[in-house]
């Protein structure tokens, strides 16, 4: 089905029971001392993941989507789930909380 793809057939759980297209992947083992080190460098970080979106695209023949800024919204440092809830006109779910060290570009359909 999918020709770019090595389809392997394993007993996994993550095999057996998604019921959806998914792509499982293996990148380095934390186990190999050498392997553990490159996966202390940001730049490799950064390479596997756009491999990742790579392999993911042509894989699942995925085409890029035009995005309406107008739907998202930058999380940013300081803001909390009442704040964002109060601005967006919703209620924030009991036991919900948002601690913020980084940037996070969420959709708005999700708040």
């Amino acid at each position: 089905m999918f020709g770019c793809c090595l389809l392997q057939q394993k007993n996994l759980r993550v095999l057996r029971t998604t019921n959806m297209l998914a792509l499982l992947t293996e990148s380095l083992y934390i186990s190999n001392p050498d392997e553990a080190a490159i996966l202390n460098k940001v730049a490799f970080i950064e390479d596997i993941a756009q491999g990742h979106v790579n392999g993911s695209v042509k894989c699942f023949s995925l085409k890029k989507k035009k995005v309406d800024e107008n739907q998202y919204h930058t999380v940013i440092k300081g803001d909390t789930v009442p704040k964002l809830a109060k601005e967006y006109g919703s209620k924030p779910k009991a036991g919900t909380s948002l601690m913020m060290t980084m940037s996070l570009r969420v959709t708005r359909s999700c708040m």
